[in-house]
């Protein structure tokens, strides 16, 4: 019986017969150049989406290095337009023959394959990367800068892992487009699977039975490993639950409260004449105050008055636009001052807590000890415990941010802050953002920090706690100081009518 004679279901089982080792090999050499040239492309898309975003800042980086880097911006824009806006085809005709032709580079056939896969999916996987980088909440990198890690340290070990995780599905879709899109690869005479269907339909004209075969194995690729990338997500998000810790035994020498008191009243912080504006808008207008080691310090004042934003210019997640930061005698907003080195000594806790999502508890306050402080992982482990059983928060070390009560995270914070050891620690608004039975446990560790003679600017709304704990007191309005003094003179014998 030949070919011709023969009916729908007896033509695959012949065609499966006498060329399933080609469609076999067929297969193999797809899925090959699929998932090498996505791994290979994803690397390329990491690369470039992530100098993508590298941020510029024109008052601390040189002229060179920003001309630099707005040279190479301009290079990968270009290479991500190119071979997003050309179909692969294309490519793979400019290159194979192409390259030969105008360049006289000879390239081999699988060489080529590889190639042209790879760098249209580095096209695709850079606007991915980028737009995984950007939806990641900026809390996180201020989190990660406030703790006095460097844009690469916040990058490899805050931003990426969490993008990566974002973009997961996008991987995966590259990944299913390229094992479909392959097929255009014939044009440079690459034997994959859709070049043995052209080779065999042809020869005994079954197109309709041969494509059949082909669908059938392209869906069983494609749902393969459209499941194994969806258990890979499954273990990125790790277990949703955690067990809780129990407490570990105290091995800790702790400093003398005489050798505490010794070193306290030395000047720490000096803010003078301090502005910050956005736009024509005003919003600091000449700050000067004082912060001397043990004192404090809360500020106080209606919402919008500038409060929060003399904070973050203290820790420079604004740029000041007039005036000085002094520490230690130093001015902060020289060009030339080591921002992150001087963060990890000015540590910050955020209203918005600002935990790094991808890690658990323990590795919150292990992270920054270990890759700024250059702690040896054992050390910064047991300091960790002692920070986090500080603050109540011990036996829930293993557990996710996602997994704490907005208390339970401040507390975290606190203690995160706290591993870093620094010698003042601002607070922004850290109450704010809790409930009502939330707040005492947040507060009750600042009375105990402030008992203990940790140095602390505070921005609160919470009056009992400036006026019970607080060494001294500054009361903002608009932008400017409108009276500062002891927690006394400020509740109890205030001179501005704002103030009253």
């Amino acid at each position: 019986m030949t070919v011709s004679q023969m009916n729908f279901f007896e033509r695959i089982v012949y065609l499966l017969q006498e060329y399933g080792p080609s469609y076999l090999k067929g297969a193999g050499a797809t899925l090959a150049i699929a998932v090498v040239s996505t791994a290979i492309g994803c690397l390329i898309g990491f690369v470039v989406g992530v100098i993508q975003t590298i941020p510029v800042d024109r008052k601390r980086d040189s002229l060179a290095k920003r001309g630099v880097l707005g040279v190479v911006k301009a290079v990968m824009k270009a290479y991500v337009e190119l071979f997003r806006g050309t179909p692969m085809i294309v490519q793979a005709t400019f290159i194979y023959y192409g390259m030969s032709q105008v360049f006289d580079i000879q390239l081999g056939m699988w060489s080529s394959a590889f190639l042209i896969v790879s760098i249209n999916t580095g096209a695709y996987m850079a606007e991915s990367v980028r737009g995984g980088i950007i939806s990641i909440d900026p809390g996180q990198t201020e989190g990660a800068k406030a703790i006095g890690m460097n844009h690469v340290q916040t990058m490899c070990y805050v931003i990426l892992p969490q993008a990566l995780r974002n973009i997961m599905p996008q991987i995966g879709n590259n990944l299913i487009i390229n094992i479909k899109d392959t097929s255009v690869l014939f044009s440079i005479g690459v034997t994959e699977l859709f070049a043995v269907h052209r080779s065999v339909s042809g020869a005994l004209y079954t197109y309709f039975e041969s494509a059949t075969i082909v669908m059938v194995v392209y869906l069983i690729m494609t749902v393969v490993c459209s499941r194994l990338l969806r258990i890979w997500e499954r273990k990125m998000d790790g277990y949703h639950g955690y067990r809780r810790s129990a407490p570990h035994i105290e091995h800790r020498e702790e400093s003398g409260e005489e050798e505490e008191m010794m070193s306290r009243g030395e000047e720490i912080l000096k803010i003078s004449h301090l502005s910050k504006s956005f736009g024509s808008h005003g919003v600091l207008k000449d700050i000067d105050f004082e912060v001397c080691r043990g004192d404090v310090v809360s500020i106080i004042g209606a919402s919008g008055s500038g409060k929060s934003t003399m904070l973050r210019c203290v820790n420079l997640l604004e740029e000041p636009s007039g005036g000085q930061i002094l520490f230690h005698g130093q001015d902060i907003t020289d060009p030339k001052m080591n921002v992150p080195a001087y963060r990890a000594k000015v540590g910050m806790v955020f209203q918005s807590f600002n935990l790094f999502n991808n890690m658990t508890v323990l590795e919150n306050c292990i992270v920054g000890q270990v890759k700024v402080a250059k702690k040896e992982k054992a050390e910064a482990h047991e300091n960790a415990i002692h920070y986090l059983r500080k603050v109540g928060m011990e036996s829930f070390m293993n557990a996710k941010p996602r997994q704490l009560s907005g208390g339970q995270k401040q507390r975290v914070a606190i203690a995160r802050a706290l591993a870093m050891e620094p010698e003042v620690l601002l607070f922004d608004e850290p109450t704010s953002a809790l409930d009502p039975q939330m707040v005492g446990e947040v507060l009750n560790v600042m009375e105990e920090l402030a008992r203990e003679g940790l140095t602390m600017l505070v921005v609160t709304h919470e009056m009992a706690f400036a006026r019970d704990v607080s060494s001294h007191v500054i009361y903002m309005s608009d932008g400017v100081i409108e009276e500062e003094g002891t927690p006394d003179q400020i509740f109890g014998a205030p001179r501005s009518e704002k103030t009253r």
